[in-house]
């Protein structure tokens, strides 16, 4: 599957970005699974200090990074 990162608080972060570069994340948890597709074991990596509620994700897996 697909790793896409997300982050509200990178600079230059939009859902206009595939989100498959760290310094390119998708802005919103939504932007991100709108990108995924189901059953290919997608991956979301959500950024340290990211701000947002969680979503539907039935097409991804969401997971919290450190950083590392």
């Amino acid at each position: 599957g697909t790793v896409r990162f997300v982050s509200s608080t990178t600079s230059g972060s939009s859902n206009d970005h595939a989100g498959t570069e760290l310094e390119k994340p998708c802005a919103t948890i939504a932007g991100a699974l709108a990108k995924c597709t189901a059953n290919v074991g997608d991956v979301l990596l959500v950024l340290p200090g990211h701000n947002e509620g969680f979503g539907n994700r039935e097409n991804c897996t969401t997971r919290y990074t450190n950083g590392h």
